[in-house]
């Protein structure tokens, strides 16, 4: 008889950790495209900002595939998201600092985005080495629960932190359309 999944310590760390991961870039999916609204007034350049991270993260799944068959799992998915923390705190600095550009956002965004597939990848091919073979079906159903958990959650969050986040420029370089 094999143990619950909700005692299945691996699982459970993993679970965890990625729900917060997952949090965490669903709430950039909506506040990083409003930050290059905010700093270029330009719906163009917030689309321009996905279509690269969409673009950067299809190129990165083959190699993803591979990379996740031959490499230490369990580091591969911390260095994942511990590079894609730096790079949201450096974005932050920038942001705070008032050096945040269409450059750094796209640099970040691209980070971002490889990290993720890379990271999705190891993480689905880990479960067969972390929940025995019976509890892989719910081992897959938690972690698609978590992941639109995240997704249904995340967006208004971060529209709400955006909001309550001082503004990147100053109301008097703002066009009167968008002070209102």
């Amino acid at each position: 008889m094999t143990t619950t999944l909700w005692r299945n310590r691996d699982f459970n760390l993993l679970w965890g950790s990625q729900a917060l991961s997952d949090l965490g870039a669903s709430i950039a999916q909506l506040a990083v495209p409003l930050l290059v609204l905010e700093l270029t007034d330009s719906a163009v350049k917030a689309g321009l900002v996905g279509t690269v991270a969409l673009v950067a993260r299809l190129l990165a799944r083959l190699p993803a595939g591979v990379l996740a068959d031959r490499i230490d799992r369990r580091r591969a998915l911390l260095a994942c998201d511990a590079v894609r923390l730096l790079a949201f705190v450096a974005l932050a600095v920038a942001v705070a600092t008032g050096r945040a550009g269409l450059t750094a956002i796209i640099v970040v965004a691209v980070v971002d985005a490889i990290g993720n597939s890379l990271f999705s990848t190891v993480e689905y091919a880990s479960l067969r080495s972390i929940v025995a073979p019976a509890q892989l079906p719910a081992a897959v159903a938690r972690n698609e629960a978590r992941a639109y958990g995240a997704s249904l959650t995340g967006p208004p969050l971060g529209g709400l932190l955006f909001g309550l986040a001082p503004r990147c420029r100053s109301s008097a370089t703002r066009s009167p359309i968008s002070s209102r």
